[in-house]
């Protein structure tokens, strides 16, 4: 999902040029306050945490819709980015359930072509989600690959509850 499709053009216009500018400048420190509109970090403590407060109600009301696997995900994402080993180990922690998880659904699955695909998205979850990978580097595309994994989950298990309410 490409999130300029949702901007409207001055925005695209500007982070085109933003990006542009930045490639063709010589290197220079960033302050945290260029990266934010130009506005300054607000030096108050209180403010400070009112605006962290106002980001996170934004967030949780944008993203309302994650399972609660997919915001733990998340939550270790963030919380671990630099540490590269704890990443990993939650994500070999999470693959090997979403592994046990697809299985355990493929069998109810009636239609045999979604069987089959789904048979290969469990032959090839280890390594679109980095679990292959022998380097203790977590690639942001291995946690985008997980978490679509994970919303795969919960749309089968959506479905097989339609399913056995109907019987």
């Amino acid at each position: 999902m490409c999130v300029f499709k949702s901007l409207p053009a001055e925005d695209k216009t500007e982070s085109f040029f933003n990006i542009v500018e930045h490639i063709t400048t010589p290197e220079k420190t960033i302050n945290l306050s260029e990266t934010i509109g130009g506005n300054t970090i607000p030096a108050d403590n209180d403010l400070r945490v009112l605006t962290y407060r106002t980001l996170l109600e934004k967030f949780n009301q944008k993203y309302t819709k994650l399972s609660g696997a997919q915001k733990n995900l998340l939550r270790e994402y963030i919380n671990n980015v630099s540490n590269t080993n704890s990443l990993k180990d939650t994500l070999k922690t999470i693959v090997n359930g979403l592994k046990k998880d697809l299985k355990q659904h493929s069998k109810n699955l009636q239609d045999k072509v979604v069987k089959i695909k789904m048979n290969e998205a469990i032959k090839s979850i280890d390594k679109f989600c980095g679990i292959d990978d022998k380097t203790d580097v977590v690639k942001d595309e291995y946690v985008i690959q997980t978490m679509r994994y994970l919303e795969l989950v919960k749309e089968v298990k959506k479905s097989g509850n339609k399913k056995q309410k109907v019987i």
